[in-house]
């Protein structure tokens, strides 16, 4: 009598391994797919994040920079499916809210290597720098890895302009669209509130999402320069 006993055990042994051996086979699989999707999601998605920071490691170099009013942004990008893309750089500069000139460093170099994200490397990070060396002058510095860029502007006899962050970073990642321009850095003067003549508003221009564009015209800058980024194949 125990002899079946024994069979009807064993069987039922041998049943409980096969679906935990199968349910271990599903999850498996489910999590396969799962992570295969999510890969897809990142190769075809059509925006990546950015930070964009004026902190730096170094406090003295920090204190140099203020002392010699430069200015200064590190712009960081951390995402594989970057790997091997290129980016183009553009400036446009507004007067009496009219846009009266566009660079395109991109083309200007003849170098597009230059302007290419690392392909060994997730990361990827450029510095910005501006100063006005004199009232009616400003110079700035593009220091990407394997190319500098240092382009000249006129300026009103002021030195209330201000380098500004327009990703709405400050220090923390935001999404930022692929292959479509979007403004990165502004160079500004302030906005004059009439009823405040003598308190100038740099975060006002910042804090309704105003694209640079229209700033000219709602707050009344005189003067600006809009640096949009475009990350392509």
């Amino acid at each position: 009598m125990s002899k079946p006993k024994k069979a009807s055990m064993n069987q039922s042994v041998t049943s409980g391994i096969c679906q935990r051996a199968t349910a271990s086979i599903k999850y498996g699989l489910a999590i396969m797919c799962l992570l295969l999707s999510f890969q897809s999601k990142a190769h075809t998605s059509d925006s990546t994040t950015i930070t964009v920071s004026w902190d730096m490691n170094s406090g003295e170099l920090r204190d140099v920079l203020r002392l010699q009013n430069i200015e200064y942004f590190n712009v960081a990008f951390s995402d594989t499916s970057l790997r091997g893309k290129h980016f183009k750089l553009i400036s446009k500069e507004y007067r009496n809210g009219k846009l009266i000139a566009t660079r395109d460093f991109f083309t200007q170099t003849g170098y597009p290597a230059a302007f290419m994200f690392d392909k060994d490397s997730a990361s990827f990070t450029f510095n910005v720098l501006a100063r006005q060396p004199k009232k009616k002058q400003t110079h700035f510095m593009f220091q990407f890895d394997r190319v500098g860029l240092n382009p000249k502007y006129k300026s009103k006899n002021t030195d209330l302009y201000s380098l500004r962050d327009a990703t709405g970073s400050l220090d923390k990642p935001v999404q930022v669209p692929l292959y479509t321009a979007f403004p990165l850095l502004v160079y500004s003067l302030p906005y004059v509130d009439p009823q405040n003549p003598d308190l100038y508003q740099y975060c006002a221009l910042t804090k309704d999402s105003v694209p640079p564009s229209e700033w000219g015209q709602k707050y009344g800058v005189k003067h600006y320069i809009v640096f949009e980024m475009e990350i392509t194949d």
